[in-house]
């Protein structure tokens, strides 16, 4: 048996040969059992080569086999007990006199001949009626082979082999390194690539002997060609305890056996020649040096720095959280934390929750404490006769061990009730302990004077008891575990920013969580807890357009009354239009945003009831390319670029905020009119359907506190920025290059144009497809690309663009506007701006932007550009600038399509009858320059 499965748990055990009780009369000889099968799954489980489940009488005869069991889970054999070598087997069987254990040298695990030499070969005993071997070979009548094969496979060898580095390696508990090896044969490791037929693996002993003794070997990987060598590697260090070890390398080459590397100054050599030999590697015991510690079991069994004998993973009774435990039903049964640094100031708990496997059976159990690991002689706990079935927590003080390092031991004991009945643990923590609000001097949060334990830390509890002065977070402030009692009133104020990790309860009501508002910000607030009670409050200015969102639960019934004196709408995409709300009893839809007007001057809209938390989607009932206007449901504000959290599925990758005048948008890094990534706690905004009707949901991982994240673009290279204001209005559009867009409309990396205000100026560009864009991305095409840009304002009068981003293309792209209407080319890296003069008459899609690479370089270095756009060709060459030049156009065949003279212009541009290949020629007084063109 080989390869690697996931088992159920640590019970969960595979044998090469197993044996029921029950079953008599067995006769076994001369049989080859190999177990190297890994429970990848959980990593105490085991693999048996031979497992006999009765007693040794089931054997009539056993002799002359060969039991094998390799790898990190491998034991010999199970009789009563583990047997973990041929000694203590022989002695359970009574019998095996003539067995052995050793590798058998199989040339693969799936070709099971030995190769010549391997230890199997003429070690077996007649059997009467065995004359031939599975090829059909005449057996020997005196020394047969054990197994299925009469004689072994010659074999092979690489010619040389090392351990190249490291000659030692230091790391702690649950950490690993990479060891590198390298291999030749002749013939086959020259080339590229791994050698053919070429096998690697990497082991280490606790014992400093000739690694072909060894057991705990991994596969290698290949890592490089190196000269004639191939180079493989391995990460060594998972699973293995505190201590020294000793490393090597392990090759084979098709047919051949294992031959072993060793590490030298000098390049190293095969293990055991020109000294040549195993690395050195030391375990240091992990240690808990940041608080809090949890440990639940879930991730694997033994966590890392524990240390077992005799519990089990999830084996009898249940879990208090998730779906794994730690359970003994063995007297005398020990688990060992790993080393946990108290801090020298403050008060800290250990604690943990247990339970009876069986509220029938009663079961003991004692918890010590040591300061050194060794010597467990403080009593945490004394549990006697335990028969509660459900989970108890234990929480023990360490003010006493402030500034120390303490282990904790759980001592499993046998139980009154017997019939091997089990105790469970689960959730075993250590953290500071609660801190209560005594609110003594102040109502700030962060003064210390206030709390009975010090100011909360994000791992610790922290109670809000009646005071005389009431709690306000006006900073970042985190917790672990909150509760409110009733009659008291916790404040967050804008710029505060409250983090509950665990549990938030609030036995106030709605009024004693308040997050505040005003002209600079609003309170945020990250919790995970289903439910909880509060009040909103969100702060607008009046006379404007605000998108909005109601940040309650639809259980809170929200009507259209939370928005009073205001003007209310929904935008229905089905229409698409915006719908006006006329009664203020009108209810309010939680999954969708609202557009408002406040008649007055500013208001403060207040949201009162249980909030929204977790998993949450939103109302997308439009179809493809229709917009929905949707809410950040979530008392905090939501990143759209959040790495886990979203899931958007037919929904494009761009945001819209509405900012009074402008569309704000946002898509890929990129925003426009103050368009980010972050978006506001009450805040609505549109997303575009794609591809159908979209689906647009999230939960707790999108969630940020706004001003650790507000967005702050950085320099994103070949980003090109055009903006425009007039009378206090102003619009902008951006052109951005990545590989991965197309000249179409993307809607990964595409934001759309939404017309703002009428009294404001609108900018925009085109893609290929006619689609307006407020962000174009684009993929650079050899040569260059011109992008449409338009332009609308409701007024005559001068109107001047304002260009940005130059810096970010490279130093050799020309960038220009050409102005449709004049026929004038401004070039934007001499100039940042472009006035005009705009009727409104004016055709809107005015101008091109031009972004060209060089054709070539003249004798100074200095880049020339030609291109071709709409069947007219550009010549922009800086050194001839204001020179008498001569400009022809041939076609293929020679003939001259076009011939002038003139004082060149940047540039200069010229019509061209017909599209197709032509050839320019510009030439002054002494110099020439060609290039062939396509005229598109």
């Amino acid at each position: 048996m080989y390869g690697t499965w996931a088992g159920y748990n640590a019970a969960t055990l595979s044998a090469g040969m197993y044996f029921p009780a029950g079953i008599t009369n067995v006769d076994l000889r001369n049989n080859i059992i190999a177990n190297s099968i890994v429970n990848s799954a959980n990593g105490g489980a085991k693999a048996y080569a031979i497992y006999n489940a009765g007693a040794s009488t089931v054997f009539s005869s056993i002799n002359h086999n060969d039991y094998f069991a390799s790898g990190t889970q491998g034991v010999l054999g199970f009789l009563t007990t583990d047997k973990t070598n041929l000694v203590d087997w022989q002695a359970a069987t009574t019998q095996d006199a003539n067995s052995i254990s050793a590798d058998p040298q199989f040339v693969s695990e799936t070709n099971l001949q030995p190769f010549t030499g391997s230890p199997v070969l003429a070690a077996g005993t007649p059997i009467v009626g065995v004359t031939t071997d599975f090829t059909g070979a005449a057996r020997s009548v005196t020394t047969p082979s054990i197994g299925a094969y009469e004689s072994g496979q010659a074999t092979a060898a690489v010619g040389w082999a090392n351990l190249q580095w490291p000659p030692t390696a230091n790391i702690t508990e649950g950490q690993t390194f990479t060891a590198f090896a390298r291999v030749w044969q002749d013939g086959v490791t020259p080339g590229d690539g791994p050698g053919a037929g070429i096998e690697s693996w990497f082991g280490w002993s606790s014992a400093n002997t000739n690694p072909a003794t060894w057991t705990n070997w991994i596969t290698g990987t290949y890592n490089q060609d190196y000269g004639n060598n191939d180079e493989w590697k391995a990460d060594i260090g998972a699973g293995i305890t505190p201590g020294t070890y000793y490393y090597a390398s392990r090759f084979r080459t098709t047919g051949g056996t294992f031959q072993y590397g060793g590490y030298n100054g000098s390049g190293g050599n095969f293990w055991g020649t020109d000294g040549a030999a195993s690395g050195v590697l030391t375990v240091n015991p992990f240690t808990v040096t940041s608080l809090p510690w949890y440990e639940s079991y879930e991730t694997q069994w033994l966590p890392i720095g524990w240390s077992n004998s005799n519990w089990d993973n999830s084996k009898y009774g249940g879990a208090r959280t998730g779906t794994k435990w730690a359970f003994s039903n063995t007297t005398g049964s020990l688990l060992t934390t790993p080393g946990v640094v108290i801090p020298a100031s403050g008060t800290y708990q250990f604690s943990f929750w247990h339970r009876n496997e069986s509220a029938s059976y009663p079961q003991n159990m004692n918890v010590f404490l040591s300061t050194n690991g060794v010597d467990f002689t403080v009593p945490v706990a004394t549990i006697v006769g335990a028969i509660n079935a459900t989970y108890s927590q234990v929480i023990f003080d360490l003010s006493a061990y402030n500034g120390q390092t303490v282990y904790f031991r759980f001592n499993g004991l046998s139980g009154a009730g017997g019939f091997d009945y089990g105790i469970c643990v689960d959730d075993v923590e250590v953290k500071a302990s609660a801190t209560t609000w005594l609110g003594a001097s102040t109502t700030a949060w962060h003064t210390g004077a206030n709390w009975s334990n010090g100011v909360p830390v994000s791992g610790q509890d922290a109670v809000i008891a009646v005071s005389s002065n009431n709690p306000i977070v006006s900073t970042a402030a985190a917790v672990n575990n909150l509760t409110i009692n009733a009659s008291t009133v916790l404040t967050v104020t804008n710029g505060g920013q409250l983090t509950v990790n665990g549990v938030l309860t609030n036995s106030a009501g709605n009024g004693g969580l308040v997050l505040q508002s005003n002209a600079s910000g609003t309170g945020s607030l990250i919790h995970n807890t289903a439910n909880v009670p509060a009040t909103i409050k969100r702060y607008v200015t009046g006379g404007q357009y605000h998108f909005a969102s109601v940040p309650l639960t639809a259980a809170a019934n929200p009507t259209a009354d939370v928005f009073l004196h205001s003007y209310l709408w929904r935008y229905d995409p089905t229409l698409p239009d915006w719908v006006k709300y006329l009664n203020e009893a009108d209810p309010l839809t939680v999954t969708q945003g609202y557009m408002i007007w406040y008649t007055g001057g500013n208001t403060t809209y207040n949201f009162v009831g249980n909030m929204n938390n977790g998993a949450f989607t939103a109302a997308t009932p439009g179809g493809s390319g229709t917009f929905n206007l949707v809410p950040n449901p979530y008392p905090s504000a939501i990143d759209w670029d959040a790495l886990a959290g979203w899931t958007k599925t037919n929904v494009a990758n761009a945001t819209y905020i509405y900012n009074n005048t402008q569309y704000a948008s946002y898509v890929g890094g990129v925003g426009t009119n103050g368009g980010t990534n972050i978006i506001p706690a009450g805040q609505g905004y549109f997303v575009q359907a794609s591809g159908g009707v979209g689906t647009l949901a999230m939960n707790n991982d999108v969630r940020v506190h706004s001003s650790q994240a507000y967005f702050n673009e950085p320099l994103i290279s070949d980003l090109f920025r055009v903006a425009v204001s007039v009378n206090g209005k102003s619009d902008e559009t951006v052109v951005r290059f990545t590989e991965s867009a197309t000249a179409s409309f993307d809607s990964q990396y595409d934001a759309a144009k939404l017309y703002g205000h009428a009294s404001a100026p609108q900018l925009y560009t085109m893609a290929a497809d006619n689609k307006m864009l407020s962000i174009n991305s684009l993929s650079m095409t050899e040569g260059g690309v011109s992008v449409p840009l338009s332009f609308e304002f409701s007024a005559d009068g001068e109107i001047t663009l304002q260009f940005s981003g130059v810096g970010s293309f490279s130093e050799q792209q020309a960038i220009f506007i050409e102005d449709l209407f004049t026929g004038s080319m401004t070039n934007l890296r001499q100039h940042g701006n472009y006035s005009f003069n705009h009727l409104v008459s004016n055709d809107p899609d005015r101008f091109l932007l031009h972004f060209r690479d060089i054709t070539g370089l003249d004798e100074s270095g200095a880049g020339w550009q030609v291109w071709s756009n709409d069947r007219k060709v550009y010549v922009n060459i800086p050194e001839l600038n204001g020179q008498r030049v001569s400009i022809e156009m041939f076609d293929v065949l020679g003939s001259r399509l076009y011939s002038n003279e003139g004082v060149l212009s940047s540039p200069t541009i010229i019509r061209a009858m017909n599209s197709g290949v032509a050839i320019i020629r510009v030439s002054s007084a002494n110099r020439v320059y060609t290039t062939k063109l396509f005229i598109q």
